[in-house]
């Protein structure tokens, strides 16, 4: 199975002024702070591990699922979430082309891939490829808070210990961090 972005998200899931202001950084200052650049490095950071952690898209992002075939003939669900659109669902050929199915035989609902009938389509010889669209939307706005104040404080973590860690020196995450995520994890059986 084999998972790749093709698209990124065109905006920032979190814009730095948000973030400078969650610092502190940007209160009083006319001219943009001297920490700007680390403070985009744990921006980015912060909103790739939750994303990683919890299978999620924050902003609207295109990717491709290839597999070798379907782990349940009635339904299949997608690897990131929330699902947005499926472009495409397509056999793969032994020499790598791609046939796609007929979008009468599936439907999308539900962060799911169902049949349409009693079976989804048969795999090709080298698998199924999915193209799919998947994120909370396209802008900062659309991001539930509470995931919003989880990449917050995650990235003010990054942002404060930028340095090598000692084992005396080991802290966990920020407080709250867990309880903020919890309802975005998705249970895999």
């Amino acid at each position: 199975m084999t998972l790749r972005r093709l698209t990124p998200a065109v905006a920032e899931a979190v814009p730095l002024d948000d973030f400078l202001d969650h610092l502190r950084l940007s209160l009083g200052l006319t001219d943009p702070p001297t920490e700007t650049p680390a403070a985009e490095r744990a921006l980015a950071c912060a909103v790739a591990a939750i994303e990683r952690s919890t299978s999620l898209a924050c902003l609207r992002q295109t990717w491709k699922w290839e597999l070798p075939t379907w782990t349940n003939a009635r339904s299949e669900r997608l690897p990131i979430l929330p699902v947005l659109t499926v472009a495409s669902v397509s056999a793969i050929a032994e020499d790598g082309r791609w046939t796609p199915f007929e979008p009468s035989t599936w439907r999308h609902s539900d962060d799911q891939i169902h049949a349409v009938g009693a079976w989804l389509p048969a795999a090709g010889p080298s698998g199924v490829q999915v193209v799919f669209e998947a994120g909370f939307g396209d802008h900062h706005t659309d991001l539930p808070a509470d995931l919003k104040q989880a990449v917050l404080l995650l990235a003010a973590h990054y942002f404060e210990r930028r340095h090598a860690v000692d084992a005396g020196n080991v802290r966990s995450l920020p407080n709250g961090l867990q309880s903020l995520l919890a309802p975005f994890r998705q249970l895999r059986l």
